[in-house]
């Protein structure tokens, strides 16, 4: 049955919204379409995922180990690496 729940398709045989279609959807917290970035790449502050999701980025409260040093602490740079102080 086609319901044109989301991620489905309607009645009419056209797909329903789902991730990636470029429209944000009320249980997606992002869609750029085809512009949205690998999960496991996908990073800084305004990156929407594969699965319609903000991508993590320095600020967020939380290290990113691939991509960050440290976050908000002591001695952390404004783009989360490490500074070495003298």
């Amino acid at each position: 049955m086609n319901s044109g729940a989301y991620g489905t398709c309607k009645s009419d045989r056209t797909l329903a919204p789902y991730c990636g279609d470029g429209v944000k959807a009320s249980n997606e917290a992002c869609d750029d379409g085809p512009k949205n970035v690998a999960l496991a790449t996908a990073y800084g502050r305004t990156v929407c995922t594969s699965v319609c999701t903000k991508a993590p980025y320095c600020g967020d409260a939380h290290v990113q180990a691939a991509f960050e040093d440290c976050e908000g602490s002591f001695g952390c740079s404004a783009s989360c690496t490490t500074r070495v102080l003298l």
